[in-house]
């Protein structure tokens, strides 16, 4: 059994398999199957699983049946399972984590994938910075702190939208400014348009209003207080660090500004095109169908 856990339950649009490729790390890593294939990632697993559901409903369930062995890991990341993240990068967190003895630390996000959150996208010549939010999509959670708010989370309703506000709320001052997202060890939240159905996989059973609607009906219920998302201190990557990252960083608000600029500027036509043929292959005076 190693120091930590990266827990996920994972589907068809997993990216687990490059958090298990190297065998000497920090971390166990636990996946939930949630799909209809059978053995899916078992074989990148150091403990497997197979149940329906979102990651923290299945979470709750792997605690209340493996209780003493989960309560054993130092801390623990809870992973959307299509996360980009590199094995070197995930034993980094985890040792920023235990060295600056931080209650949560997050990843930032590349602007090659989603941004959630302004606050999380990655910063150039910060190495990391000290804030009041996490976002639900990858923190890495002390583990004292994750089994305390675990006893209280209802999954009946809320799976994972809202959930940051709601466990923010319950730890209050003992995490708010203390939370540690790292920009030198960033992760790529991949976008929608590459996942495979170009959705979501949460999309495909809850809506994105019914899961609003259920988050403002816990929220009401529990009086959940949203917050300004702050970052209070900032600190600067070494010089080395920085001269070394310089071009990624730069290839990234590139890639970006051309995925974000000029791909909707082709791909709409592509779009409008492909819609036309449909339509014409239908039509009562084609004599086709499809």
């Amino acid at each position: 059994m190693r120091e930590f856990l990266v827990y996920t339950s994972a589907g068809e649009n997993a990216n687990v398999h490059r958090w298990a490729k190297q065998a000497h790390r920090s971390y166990d890593i636990w996946i939930t199957n949630y799909s209809n294939t059978p053995g899916l990632h078992r074989g990148y697993a150091d403990h497997y699983n197979e149940r329906k559901g979102a990651k923290f409903p299945n979470f709750k369930w792997v605690l209340e049946n493996y209780r003493e062995h989960i309560s054993a890991y130092k801390a623990i990341m809870i992973a959307d399972d299509d996360i980009i993240l590199s094995c070197a990068d995930l034993d980094a967190l985890f040792s920023l984590l235990t060295e600056k003895q931080a209650p949560i630390v997050v990843p930032a996000f590349s602007r090659l994938g989603k941004i959630s959150h302004d606050t999380t996208a990655r910063e150039w010549r910060s190495d990391y910075r000290y804030t009041n939010f996490a976002e639900v999509t990858c923190p890495i959670i002390r583990t004292d702190l994750l089994l305390d708010f675990m006893a209280i989370y209802d999954d009946s309703n809320v799976q994972c939208h809202g959930l940051d506000w709601w466990y923010l709320s319950y730890w209050g001052d003992k995490v708010r400014d203390k939370i540690i997202i790292s920009d030198t060890h960033y992760c790529i939240n991949p976008r929608d348009l590459v996942k495979k159905g170009g959705q979501r996989e949460i999309d495909r059973h809850y809506s994105e209003a019914e899961r609003q609607a259920r988050w403002q009906a816990k929220k009401a219920e529990l009086n959940i207080q949203s917050f300004p998302k702050v970052i209070s201190r900032r600190i600067p990557k070494p010089f080395s660090t920085l001269i070394l990252q310089t071009p990624f960083f730069i290839a990234e608000m590139v890639i970006t500004w051309l995925w974000d600029k000029l791909l909707p500027v082709f791909l709409g036509p592509i779009k409008r095109l492909v819609k036309s043929v449909l339509r014409k292959r239908i039509s009562p005076s084609s004599g086709k169908s499809l």
